[in-house]
Protein backbone atom coordinates (compact mmCIF):
# COMPACT_ATOMS: atom_id res chain seq x y z
CA UNK A 1 0.00 0.00 0.00
CA UNK A 2 1.28 3.70 -0.32
CA UNK A 3 2.86 5.68 2.47
CA UNK A 4 1.22 7.69 4.44
CA UNK A 5 1.92 10.52 6.65
CA UNK A 6 -0.01 12.68 9.21
CA UNK A 7 0.87 15.38 12.27
CA UNK A 8 -0.59 13.42 15.02
CA UNK A 9 -0.59 15.47 17.56
CA UNK A 10 -2.83 18.66 18.23
CA UNK A 11 -1.96 21.44 16.15
CA UNK A 12 -0.39 24.38 17.38
CA UNK A 13 3.17 25.14 19.77
CA UNK A 14 3.99 22.94 22.27
CA UNK A 15 7.70 21.16 23.40
CA UNK A 16 7.26 17.79 21.22
CA UNK A 17 5.09 16.94 18.00
CA UNK A 18 4.41 13.61 16.10
CA UNK A 19 4.74 12.69 12.78
CA UNK A 20 3.49 9.16 11.90
CA UNK A 21 4.44 7.69 8.46
CA UNK A 22 3.02 3.97 7.20
CA UNK A 23 3.50 1.86 4.44
CA UNK A 24 5.60 -1.06 2.84
CA UNK A 25 8.33 1.63 1.87
CA UNK A 26 7.92 4.17 4.99
CA UNK A 27 11.26 2.92 6.49
CA UNK A 28 12.86 4.27 3.07
CA UNK A 29 11.21 7.32 2.98
CA UNK A 30 12.12 8.37 5.87
CA UNK A 31 16.01 7.04 5.44
CA UNK A 32 16.24 9.60 2.47
CA UNK A 33 15.38 12.58 5.14
CA UNK A 34 17.46 11.82 8.32
CA UNK A 35 21.50 12.76 7.56
CA UNK A 36 24.08 10.58 9.11
CA UNK A 37 25.65 7.58 7.96
CA UNK A 38 23.37 5.66 9.77
CA UNK A 39 19.72 4.98 8.62
CA UNK A 40 16.70 4.71 10.01
CA UNK A 41 17.10 1.09 9.37
CA UNK A 42 19.68 0.45 11.10
CA UNK A 43 19.81 -0.69 14.56
CA UNK A 44 17.08 -2.74 16.55
CA UNK A 45 13.81 -1.81 15.77
CA UNK A 46 11.44 -0.73 18.87
CA UNK A 47 14.08 1.54 19.86
CA UNK A 48 14.04 5.42 20.02
CA UNK A 49 17.05 7.20 17.99
CA UNK A 50 18.50 10.96 17.66
CA UNK A 51 18.37 11.98 14.01
CA UNK A 52 18.84 15.11 11.80
CA UNK A 53 16.27 15.62 9.63
CA UNK A 54 17.38 17.57 6.14
CA UNK A 55 15.44 19.21 3.64
CA UNK A 56 16.19 18.42 -0.04
CA UNK A 57 18.93 20.49 -0.28
CA UNK A 58 20.69 18.52 3.00
CA UNK A 59 19.74 21.48 5.13
CA UNK A 60 18.55 20.56 8.80
CA UNK A 61 15.32 20.98 9.49
CA UNK A 62 15.36 19.91 12.81
CA UNK A 63 17.22 17.49 15.20
CA UNK A 64 14.54 14.85 15.79
CA UNK A 65 14.41 11.35 17.51
CA UNK A 66 12.62 8.74 15.66
CA UNK A 67 11.20 4.79 16.51
CA UNK A 68 11.18 2.05 13.67
CA UNK A 69 8.56 -0.53 13.50
CA UNK A 70 8.60 -3.68 11.66
CA UNK A 71 5.75 -5.34 10.14
CA UNK A 72 3.37 -6.56 11.57
CA UNK A 73 4.88 -5.76 14.84
CA UNK A 74 3.03 -1.95 14.29
CA UNK A 75 0.10 0.09 15.02
CA UNK A 76 -0.78 -0.08 11.52
CA UNK A 77 0.73 -3.81 10.99
CA UNK A 78 2.75 -2.34 8.30
CA UNK A 79 6.26 -0.95 8.36
CA UNK A 80 5.86 2.40 10.53
CA UNK A 81 7.66 5.55 11.70
CA UNK A 82 7.04 7.61 14.54
CA UNK A 83 8.99 11.32 14.24
CA UNK A 84 9.23 13.11 17.37
CA UNK A 85 10.19 17.16 16.37
CA UNK A 86 10.10 20.12 18.17
CA UNK A 87 6.52 21.45 18.73
CA UNK A 88 6.72 24.33 16.08
CA UNK A 89 4.05 24.25 13.28
CA UNK A 90 6.86 25.44 11.04
CA UNK A 91 8.94 22.87 11.77
CA UNK A 92 5.85 20.04 11.30
CA UNK A 93 5.05 21.77 7.80
CA UNK A 94 8.82 21.68 6.68
CA UNK A 95 9.24 17.55 7.92
CA UNK A 96 5.80 17.13 6.34
CA UNK A 97 6.82 18.38 2.88
CA UNK A 98 10.37 16.59 2.49
CA UNK A 99 8.47 13.53 3.48
CA UNK A 100 6.07 14.08 0.61
CA UNK A 101 8.99 14.93 -1.64
CA UNK A 102 10.65 11.54 -0.45
CA UNK A 103 7.70 9.20 -1.78
CA UNK A 104 4.90 9.85 0.83
CA UNK A 105 1.43 11.19 0.59
CA UNK A 106 -1.06 13.01 2.98
CA UNK A 107 -3.19 10.52 5.25
CA UNK A 108 -6.78 10.81 4.98
CA UNK A 109 -8.66 11.12 8.24
CA UNK A 110 -8.88 7.77 10.05
CA UNK A 111 -6.00 5.81 7.49
CA UNK A 112 -4.14 4.73 9.58
CA UNK A 113 -6.81 3.20 12.41
CA UNK A 114 -8.48 1.47 9.15
CA UNK A 115 -5.08 0.23 8.06
CA UNK A 116 -4.94 -1.28 11.62
CA UNK A 117 -8.18 -3.13 11.15
CA UNK A 118 -7.57 -3.94 7.29
CA UNK A 119 -4.44 -5.87 8.76
CA UNK A 120 -6.03 -7.27 11.87
CA UNK A 121 -4.79 -5.39 14.41
CA UNK A 122 -8.17 -4.84 15.86
CA UNK A 123 -11.56 -4.97 15.44
CA UNK A 124 -13.96 -2.33 14.28
CA UNK A 125 -15.20 -1.91 17.31
CA UNK A 126 -11.66 -1.23 19.21
CA UNK A 127 -10.99 1.50 16.57
CA UNK A 128 -14.09 3.95 17.20
CA UNK A 129 -12.91 2.96 21.08
CA UNK A 130 -9.82 4.81 20.17
CA UNK A 131 -11.63 7.70 18.30
CA UNK A 132 -14.00 7.81 21.35
CA UNK A 133 -11.46 8.13 24.35
CA UNK A 134 -9.71 10.90 21.79
CA UNK A 135 -13.44 12.95 21.72
CA UNK A 136 -14.43 12.21 25.05
CA UNK A 137 -15.73 15.66 26.64
CA UNK A 138 -17.18 13.74 30.02
CA UNK A 139 -15.23 11.45 32.55
CA UNK A 140 -18.36 8.72 31.71
CA UNK A 141 -17.98 8.75 28.21
CA UNK A 142 -14.77 8.29 28.56
CA UNK A 143 -14.79 5.61 30.84
CA UNK A 144 -17.35 3.69 28.46
CA UNK A 145 -14.53 4.56 25.42
CA UNK A 146 -12.04 2.63 27.41
CA UNK A 147 -14.30 -0.34 28.22
CA UNK A 148 -15.10 -0.66 24.70
CA UNK A 149 -11.55 -0.47 24.07
CA UNK A 150 -10.62 -3.25 26.23
CA UNK A 151 -13.57 -5.86 25.06
CA UNK A 152 -16.93 -4.85 26.83
CA UNK A 153 -18.86 -4.15 23.94
CA UNK A 154 -17.86 -7.05 22.03
CA UNK A 155 -18.14 -9.05 25.14
CA UNK A 156 -21.69 -8.32 25.21
CA UNK A 157 -22.44 -8.14 21.57
CA UNK A 158 -21.47 -12.08 21.49
CA UNK A 159 -23.55 -12.66 24.69
CA UNK A 160 -26.37 -11.12 23.17
CA UNK A 161 -25.84 -13.31 19.55
CA UNK A 162 -25.67 -16.76 21.34
CA UNK A 163 -29.20 -15.75 22.98
CA UNK A 164 -30.69 -15.04 19.58
CA UNK A 165 -28.96 -17.73 18.24
CA UNK A 166 -30.12 -20.09 20.36
CA UNK A 167 -33.69 -19.27 20.50
CA UNK A 168 -33.71 -18.59 16.40
CA UNK A 169 -32.33 -22.43 16.45
CA UNK A 170 -35.17 -23.35 18.77
CA UNK A 171 -38.20 -21.62 16.42
CA UNK A 172 -36.32 -22.99 13.24
CA UNK A 173 -36.65 -26.61 14.67
CA UNK A 174 -40.06 -26.23 15.88
CA UNK A 175 -41.55 -25.03 12.45
CA UNK A 176 -39.16 -28.12 10.64
CA UNK A 177 -40.39 -30.47 12.82
CA UNK A 178 -44.01 -29.09 14.36
CA UNK A 179 -45.11 -33.13 15.52
CA UNK A 180 -42.46 -33.32 17.90
CA UNK A 181 -43.49 -32.60 21.18
CA UNK A 182 -39.84 -32.26 22.46
CA UNK A 183 -39.27 -29.06 20.14
CA UNK A 184 -39.26 -26.59 22.14
CA UNK A 185 -40.39 -22.85 20.56
CA UNK A 186 -39.16 -19.93 21.63
CA UNK A 187 -38.52 -19.10 24.98
CA UNK A 188 -40.30 -15.59 24.98
CA UNK A 189 -39.24 -14.72 28.80
CA UNK A 190 -35.38 -15.01 27.68
CA UNK A 191 -35.96 -12.69 24.48
CA UNK A 192 -38.22 -10.26 26.38
CA UNK A 193 -35.61 -10.11 29.03
CA UNK A 194 -33.02 -9.24 26.54
CA UNK A 195 -34.93 -6.64 24.90
CA UNK A 196 -35.25 -5.01 28.29
CA UNK A 197 -31.47 -5.47 28.89
CA UNK A 198 -30.56 -4.06 25.10
CA UNK A 199 -33.45 -1.03 26.57
CA UNK A 200 -31.73 0.00 29.71
CA UNK A 201 -28.29 0.64 27.72
CA UNK A 202 -29.75 2.31 25.19
CA UNK A 203 -30.75 4.70 27.41
CA UNK A 204 -28.03 4.63 28.98
CA UNK A 205 -26.15 5.88 26.53
CA UNK A 206 -28.93 8.72 25.81
CA UNK A 207 -28.14 10.08 29.32
CA UNK A 208 -23.93 10.18 28.38
CA UNK A 209 -24.97 11.36 25.47
CA UNK A 210 -26.80 14.68 26.82
CA UNK A 211 -24.09 15.19 28.82
CA UNK A 212 -21.40 15.19 25.53
CA UNK A 213 -23.73 17.96 24.43
CA UNK A 214 -23.96 19.91 27.55
CA UNK A 215 -26.53 19.57 30.43
CA UNK A 216 -28.25 23.07 30.56
CA UNK A 217 -28.76 24.54 34.18
CA UNK A 218 -30.91 27.24 33.83
CA UNK A 219 -30.29 30.09 37.10
CA UNK A 220 -33.92 31.72 37.61
CA UNK A 221 -35.67 33.75 39.83
CA UNK A 222 -36.90 37.27 40.71
CA UNK A 223 -35.04 40.40 39.57
CA UNK A 224 -32.15 41.24 41.89
CA UNK A 225 -32.24 38.35 43.62
CA UNK A 226 -28.50 37.49 43.01
CA UNK A 227 -28.95 34.93 39.66
CA UNK A 228 -26.44 37.12 37.73
CA UNK A 229 -23.57 37.06 40.81
CA UNK A 230 -24.14 33.25 41.05
CA UNK A 231 -23.58 33.19 36.72
CA UNK A 232 -20.38 35.22 37.21
CA UNK A 233 -19.13 33.78 40.33
CA UNK A 234 -19.35 30.15 38.44
CA UNK A 235 -18.42 31.26 34.95
CA UNK A 236 -15.42 33.08 36.63
CA UNK A 237 -15.91 36.33 34.59
CA UNK A 238 -18.32 38.89 34.59
CA UNK A 239 -20.90 38.09 31.64
CA UNK A 240 -23.82 39.47 33.62
CA UNK A 241 -24.21 42.94 34.73
CA UNK A 242 -24.38 43.16 38.11
CA UNK A 243 -26.08 45.99 39.90
CA UNK A 244 -28.23 47.41 42.87
CA UNK A 245 -30.92 48.43 40.59
CA UNK A 246 -33.59 45.95 39.58
CA UNK A 247 -33.85 44.28 36.25
CA UNK A 248 -30.43 45.07 34.91
CA UNK A 249 -30.37 41.02 32.54
CA UNK A 250 -32.46 41.68 29.83
CA UNK A 251 -31.81 38.78 28.24
CA UNK A 252 -30.73 34.99 28.73
CA UNK A 253 -27.09 34.62 28.79
CA UNK A 254 -25.22 31.63 28.51
CA UNK A 255 -22.06 30.29 28.95
CA UNK A 256 -20.61 26.60 28.99
CA UNK A 257 -18.78 25.42 31.99
CA UNK A 258 -16.67 22.92 33.28
CA UNK A 259 -17.65 21.36 36.65
CA UNK A 260 -16.13 18.22 37.73
CA UNK A 261 -15.10 16.97 34.72
CA UNK A 262 -18.22 17.51 33.16
CA UNK A 263 -19.00 20.59 29.75
CA UNK A 264 -22.71 21.96 31.22
CA UNK A 265 -24.48 24.87 29.57
CA UNK A 266 -25.08 27.67 32.50
CA UNK A 267 -27.82 30.35 31.22
CA UNK A 268 -28.43 33.35 33.57
CA UNK A 269 -32.02 34.38 32.45
CA UNK A 270 -34.04 37.91 33.02
CA UNK A 271 -35.36 38.29 36.42
CA UNK A 272 -38.81 37.12 36.19
CA UNK A 273 -41.91 39.22 37.64
CA UNK A 274 -44.43 41.97 35.84
CA UNK A 275 -42.97 43.46 32.45
CA UNK A 276 -42.46 46.83 32.13
CA UNK A 277 -40.91 48.32 29.06
CA UNK A 278 -40.88 45.86 25.85
CA UNK A 279 -37.34 44.50 26.02
CA UNK A 280 -37.78 43.70 29.95
CA UNK A 281 -41.30 41.85 29.12
CA UNK A 282 -39.58 39.90 26.25
CA UNK A 283 -36.51 39.21 28.45
CA UNK A 284 -39.03 37.94 31.33
CA UNK A 285 -41.34 35.60 28.15
CA UNK A 286 -37.74 33.84 27.38
CA UNK A 287 -37.20 33.31 31.06
CA UNK A 288 -40.35 31.15 31.10
CA UNK A 289 -39.27 29.32 28.13
CA UNK A 290 -35.98 28.29 29.79
CA UNK A 291 -37.99 26.83 32.89
CA UNK A 292 -39.56 24.31 30.38
CA UNK A 293 -36.03 23.63 28.16
CA UNK A 294 -33.37 23.65 31.47
CA UNK A 295 -32.41 20.36 32.52
CA UNK A 296 -31.56 21.39 36.15
CA UNK A 297 -32.86 25.11 37.39
CA UNK A 298 -31.17 27.02 39.81
CA UNK A 299 -33.57 28.52 41.90
CA UNK A 300 -32.37 32.00 43.62
CA UNK A 301 -35.06 33.57 45.68
CA UNK A 302 -33.65 36.97 48.14
CA UNK A 303 -34.45 36.13 51.76
CA UNK A 304 -35.65 39.81 52.82
CA UNK A 305 -39.01 39.28 50.25
CA UNK A 306 -42.02 36.97 50.45
CA UNK A 307 -42.25 34.37 47.83
CA UNK A 308 -43.15 36.05 44.87
CA UNK A 309 -46.09 35.50 42.36
CA UNK A 310 -44.01 35.20 39.24
CA UNK A 311 -41.86 32.62 40.95
CA UNK A 312 -45.03 30.17 41.51
CA UNK A 313 -44.43 28.63 37.86
CA UNK A 314 -40.63 27.80 39.47
CA UNK A 315 -42.86 25.47 41.58
CA UNK A 316 -45.13 23.92 39.62
CA UNK A 317 -41.63 22.92 37.95
CA UNK A 318 -40.89 20.79 40.70
CA UNK A 319 -41.21 17.21 40.05
CA UNK A 320 -40.67 17.62 36.63
CA UNK A 321 -37.51 19.15 36.40
CA UNK A 322 -34.78 19.18 38.94
CA UNK A 323 -34.41 22.33 41.32
CA UNK A 324 -31.75 23.64 43.39
CA UNK A 325 -32.56 26.06 46.16
CA UNK A 326 -30.13 29.02 46.90
CA UNK A 327 -31.83 31.74 49.40
CA UNK A 328 -29.94 34.98 48.74
CA UNK A 329 -29.54 38.35 50.97
CA UNK A 330 -29.10 36.16 54.09
CA UNK A 331 -27.83 38.96 55.48
CA UNK A 332 -31.05 40.92 55.44
CA UNK A 333 -33.36 39.08 56.93
CA UNK A 334 -33.47 35.15 58.53
CA UNK A 335 -33.84 33.03 55.70
CA UNK A 336 -35.63 30.61 57.86
CA UNK A 337 -38.81 30.76 56.30
CA UNK A 338 -37.88 30.46 52.62
CA UNK A 339 -35.55 27.46 53.42
CA UNK A 340 -38.16 25.53 54.79
CA UNK A 341 -40.59 26.48 52.28
CA UNK A 342 -37.97 25.58 49.89
CA UNK A 343 -37.58 22.53 51.92
CA UNK A 344 -41.35 21.21 52.39
CA UNK A 345 -40.98 21.10 48.53
CA UNK A 346 -38.49 18.65 48.41
CA UNK A 347 -35.74 21.23 47.22
CA UNK A 348 -32.51 20.55 48.28
CA UNK A 349 -30.93 24.24 49.26
CA UNK A 350 -29.00 26.62 51.41
CA UNK A 351 -28.94 30.44 52.37
CA UNK A 352 -26.29 32.85 51.48
CA UNK A 353 -25.02 36.12 50.86
CA UNK A 354 -23.66 36.31 47.88
CA UNK A 355 -21.91 39.88 48.36
CA UNK A 356 -19.63 38.67 51.09
CA UNK A 357 -16.77 36.46 48.84
CA UNK A 358 -16.56 33.28 51.69
CA UNK A 359 -20.12 32.73 51.39
CA UNK A 360 -20.45 33.43 48.05
CA UNK A 361 -17.57 30.73 47.82
CA UNK A 362 -19.85 27.99 49.92
CA UNK A 363 -22.49 29.06 47.62
CA UNK A 364 -20.77 28.17 44.70
CA UNK A 365 -19.72 25.02 46.03
CA UNK A 366 -22.86 23.88 46.91
CA UNK A 367 -24.92 24.81 43.53
CA UNK A 368 -21.81 22.72 41.71
CA UNK A 369 -21.57 19.82 44.00
CA UNK A 370 -26.01 19.54 43.37
CA UNK A 371 -25.38 20.47 39.91
CA UNK A 372 -22.80 17.59 39.58
CA UNK A 373 -25.77 15.26 41.05
CA UNK A 374 -28.77 16.61 39.47
CA UNK A 375 -27.45 16.86 35.84
CA UNK A 376 -26.39 13.26 35.69
CA UNK A 377 -23.24 13.67 35.89
CA UNK A 378 -22.08 10.68 37.80
CA UNK A 379 -20.07 9.05 35.57
CA UNK A 380 -22.92 7.15 33.82
CA UNK A 381 -21.24 4.36 31.08
CA UNK A 382 -22.43 2.28 28.61
CA UNK A 383 -20.95 -0.60 26.23
CA UNK A 384 -22.82 1.95 23.28
CA UNK A 385 -20.72 4.63 22.35
CA UNK A 386 -21.03 6.06 19.93
CA UNK A 387 -24.62 6.80 17.62
CA UNK A 388 -23.43 3.68 15.42
CA UNK A 389 -23.86 1.40 18.08
CA UNK A 390 -27.09 3.17 19.35
CA UNK A 391 -28.70 2.71 16.06
CA UNK A 392 -27.71 -0.60 15.76
CA UNK A 393 -29.07 -1.13 19.44
CA UNK A 394 -32.21 0.05 18.47
CA UNK A 395 -32.84 -2.48 15.37
CA UNK A 396 -31.55 -5.47 17.83
CA UNK A 397 -34.45 -4.35 20.12
CA UNK A 398 -36.76 -3.74 17.40
CA UNK A 399 -35.90 -7.52 15.66
CA UNK A 400 -36.37 -9.18 19.33
CA UNK A 401 -39.51 -7.17 19.77
CA UNK A 402 -41.46 -7.67 16.73
CA UNK A 403 -40.21 -11.67 17.35
CA UNK A 404 -42.46 -11.35 20.31
CA UNK A 405 -45.12 -9.22 18.74
CA UNK A 406 -45.59 -12.31 15.88
CA UNK A 407 -48.41 -14.73 15.75
CA UNK A 408 -46.54 -17.19 13.75
CA UNK A 409 -43.39 -19.01 13.92
CA UNK A 410 -42.14 -18.40 10.95
CA UNK A 411 -42.56 -14.46 11.07
CA UNK A 412 -40.93 -15.17 14.78
CA UNK A 413 -37.91 -16.44 13.46
CA UNK A 414 -37.43 -13.68 10.31
CA UNK A 415 -37.62 -11.31 13.11
CA UNK A 416 -34.95 -13.27 15.30
CA UNK A 417 -32.71 -13.30 12.13
CA UNK A 418 -33.52 -9.37 11.24
CA UNK A 419 -32.19 -8.69 15.08
CA UNK A 420 -29.30 -11.35 14.22
CA UNK A 421 -28.57 -9.36 11.07
CA UNK A 422 -28.25 -6.09 13.48
CA UNK A 423 -25.80 -7.85 15.53
CA UNK A 424 -23.35 -8.82 12.77
CA UNK A 425 -23.80 -5.24 11.32
CA UNK A 426 -22.08 -3.85 14.92
CA UNK A 427 -18.80 -5.92 14.44
CA UNK A 428 -18.55 -4.48 10.93
CA UNK A 429 -19.56 -8.28 9.15
CA UNK A 430 -22.27 -7.36 7.21
CA UNK A 431 -21.77 -4.49 4.17
CA UNK A 432 -18.35 -3.80 5.49
CA UNK A 433 -17.00 -1.19 3.43
CA UNK A 434 -19.85 1.08 3.97
CA UNK A 435 -19.84 0.84 7.45
CA UNK A 436 -16.11 1.21 7.53
CA UNK A 437 -16.21 4.43 5.16
CA UNK A 438 -18.80 5.86 7.78
CA UNK A 439 -17.08 5.35 10.85
CA UNK A 440 -13.55 5.91 9.23
CA UNK A 441 -14.56 9.44 7.96
CA UNK A 442 -15.10 10.31 11.31
CA UNK A 443 -11.41 10.01 12.66
CA UNK A 444 -9.04 13.31 13.12
CA UNK A 445 -6.00 12.70 10.33
CA UNK A 446 -3.17 11.24 11.58
CA UNK A 447 -4.99 9.14 14.08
Amino acid sequence: METIAAIATPRGRAALGIIRVSGENSHDVVNRCVGGARGIKDGQAGRIRLFRFCDIGGAVIDEITAVRYDEPRSFTGENMVEIIYHGNPVIAAAIMERLCQSGARLAEGGEFSRRAVENGKMDLLRAEAIREMIESSSLGRYRSAVGCYEGSLGSRLEEWREKIIDNAGAVEAKIEFPEEDDVEGIALGDIRSLAEEIGREIEKRRIVRRLEEGVEIGIVGVKNAGKSSLFNSLVGESRSIVHSQEGTTRDLVSERVRIGGTDFRLVDTAGMGIGGEEVESIGIERSMEELDRADVLVWVTPADRQLDRAEKAIENKIGKTPVIGLVSKSDLKNPIEKLERLKSKGIECEAHCLIKEEDRARAIEFVAQKILELGGASGEQTVLISERHEEGAKLIREGLEKALAAEEEVVAAEFLREALRAVEGMFGRVDNQEIMNRVFSKFCIGK
